[in-house]
């Protein structure tokens, strides 16, 4: 599975809470993966109760600007 997200500093808050939870993976590079899986249980758990509302429609509908600056979107 692979993740993107809307902006870059998405990933780089997910680096930096793995380096404060002192969370590090094999190769001793921060595990993000280890946080995003923490982080989406909580929040899909949430979820699966009726708690979390479901996106609006169009929420990842990018601006053409940024589609044309190379970032992806999915």
């Amino acid at each position: 599975m692979t993740i993107t997200f809307s902006t870059h500093t998405i990933s780089e808050r997910i680096r930096d809470l793995a380096q404060r939870w002192s969370l590090y993976a094999a190769n001793g590079r921060p595990n993000s993966s280890a946080v995003v899986e923490h982080l989406l249980r909580l929040g899909l758990e949430r979820a699966e109760r009726g708690e979390v509302a479901p996106p609006d429609p169009g929420w990842d509908n990018p601006p053409r600007d940024q589609q044309q600056a190379g970032e992806q979107w999915f």
